[in-house]
């Protein structure tokens, strides 16, 4: 895929951008690929990480699941570039969370490890009953 460069502002005013694209049957159809949604974003990355390119395709044109089978792999993969492009603070931003939730979850067991180190002494531990 080509160098990563963001959305232009007419892009950006808009929420969109449009590509037309040749579907499998050799008609030509015109797409509004969008600026995704928190839960669409959440949706595409769970998509991407299953390297479902079909379903990514379709979240970001708005289309129902098994549209992208009538469309060629190529056409495929330009709609996830121009998505990408045009998403791609949002999708930063959301790796960054996510990197920083990672280093919240890390720190939280290791607390949580070193609390249970020290309430597993025996002079606490009453018999039941």
């Amino acid at each position: 895929m080509s160098e990563k460069r963001g959305p232009t502002e007419d892009e950006v005013l808009r929420g969109s951008c449009r590509l037309e694209i040749i579907l499998e049957n050799g008609q030509k159809e015109l797409l509004e690929i969008r600026v995704l949604s928190i839960r669409r974003i959440q949706d595409y990355m769970a998509a991407k990480a299953k390297l479902d390119l079909a379903r990514c395709s379709e979240i970001l044109t708005d289309k129902p699941v098994g549209w992208a089978d009538s469309v060629p792999v190529g056409e495929v993969f330009r709609i996830i570039e121009v998505g990408e492009r045009l998403n791609l603070r949002p999708f930063a931003q959301y790796v960054r969370f996510g990197q920083g939730q990672e280093g919240l979850a890390t720190a939280i067991l290791t607390e949580a490890k070193l609390l249970a180190s020290s309430d597993s002494s025996p002079t606490s531990v009453s018999p039941p009953g």
